[in-house]
């Protein structure tokens, strides 16, 4: 992490801030009223709407999706991105020092000249905010610099011995009421989950009938209740012709090692026992490296929401990776209707699971919960053949 400039940050947030060291020490004890915190992003409430519509793809592989109505981006000559709101300023930056989120812990209370250290924060139950995990570590820790301030961290693993970190610096006094902007905004970031030469870099998945026969054949399966309409075997130039940029759709898929993709569409009729689904769609598509697929994700992922001006929502996370979207579906046969569509990566395949309802966007939740039951499915079926 890069040392914070704490005079530039003074003048900055200086003037409405607690200056008393008395009171600033009870607030860190967890004194600033009955709210409880919600830190860690794993704790982030499935469902919660993402208001975004802008994209940010990082060199280093990670993309953050922020509503720039809230947040300016700013890219900084170190590989940081900067992203400031009012009193908040944020930071991401893959982590060039450290290999693991555990090994961020030491540095989680801000140490400079002229900083009074305030240590950790306790939430409304009087619990540290601090957490150690090789996935995820973080930590809130209050300083006086001319003001007062907590400086909340997170710590991420991307694979293969990088780390992710992010850090946002907020007012003490207002930190309880300004942490749900920051914890949107780290929700909106997406890792590549194996990077190149980590521990899941190889092991090709095969594609074709294999996947629709383990898929056929699960003892449980929640495909059961609907109808096959349709099947295609996808090449290359079907999916340039279907995308928004042919031409970089076609030198994506030959840089990822594109080898084929399997498609499906389902019929359900709609009624309760199935979810209000009425139309489904399953399209599997197959990699040279998890490290492609995972790329591959985020391409189509973006690339759907653009073109049927879709918001990704936070949701259970299944697979190696997923991504959840929703919004008015681009199923042929369903347009009108809304739409939940859940990305996932196994290994060197990702796949996109979408289902079609007529019921109201107040449903949305619910129709993208039975869509990642399906999800859940494809995955199994793909792990069977070596995933």
């Amino acid at each position: 992490m890069e040392p914070i400039n704490f005079d530039r940050m003074a003048k900055r947030l200086a003037g409405s801030h607690m200056n008393r060291r008395g009171v600033l020490a009870a607030a860190c004890t967890g004194a600033l009223g009955a709210v409880t915190i919600s830190t860690a992003w794993t704790r982030r409430t499935a469902g919660a709407q993402l208001q975004t519509n802008q994209i940010y793809v990082s060199p280093d592989g990670w993309s953050l999706q922020y509503d720039p109505a809230v947040w300016t981006l700013q890219e900084r000559s170190n590989g940081q991105v900067q992203m400031t709101s009012g009193e908040i300023t944020a930071y991401l930056s893959k982590d060039a020092q450290r290999t693991n989120p555990t090994q961020c812990a030491g540095f989680f209370q801000p140490i400079a000249a002229g900083i009074v250290p305030l240590g950790v924060l306790q939430d409304a139950n009087g619990n540290d905010v601090h957490h150690v995990a090789s996935d995820l570590t973080y930590g809130a820790y209050g300083y006086e610099y001319e003001g007062s301030f907590v400086q909340y961290t997170e710590c991420r693993s991307m694979g293969a011995s990088n780390v992710m970190t992010m850090y946002a610096i907020l007012p003490m006094d207002q930190y309880w009421d300004l942490l749900p902007t920051v914890e949107t905004l780290f929700a909106g970031v997406t890792l590549p989950n194996a990077l190149p030469g980590g521990a899941n870099s190889g092991g090709a998945i095969a594609s074709g009938d294999g996947v629709w026969a383990a898929l056929d054949g699960l003892p449980i399966s929640v495909l059961r209740n609907y109808s096959l309409v349709a099947e295609e075997t996808r090449t290359r130039d079907d999916l340039m012709n279907r995308s928004l940029d042919p031409a970089l759709t076609g030198e994506n898929l030959d840089a990822w090692g594109f080898t084929g993709n399997d498609y499906r569409r389902y019929g359900g009729g709609g009624n309760a026992a199935q979810g209000l689904i009425t139309d489904l769609e399953i399209s599997i598509l197959s990699f040279d490296s998890p490290a492609s697929a995972s790329q591959a994700l985020d391409y189509f992922a973006n690339e759907r929401m653009i073109a049927g001006g879709l918001s990704e929502v936070v949701a259970e996370q299944i697979g190696d990776r997923t991504r959840t979207i929703t919004g008015t579906t681009l199923i042929p046969n369903a347009f009108g209707q809304n739409e939940a569509s859940v990305y996932v990566q196994v290994s060197s395949v990702m796949a996109r699971i979408s289902a079609a309802t007529p019921a109201p966007n107040s449903e949305i939740f619910s129709i993208a919960g039975s869509t990642g039951a399906i999800a859940k499915e494809v995955v199994e079926a793909l792990r069977s053949l070596g995933g």
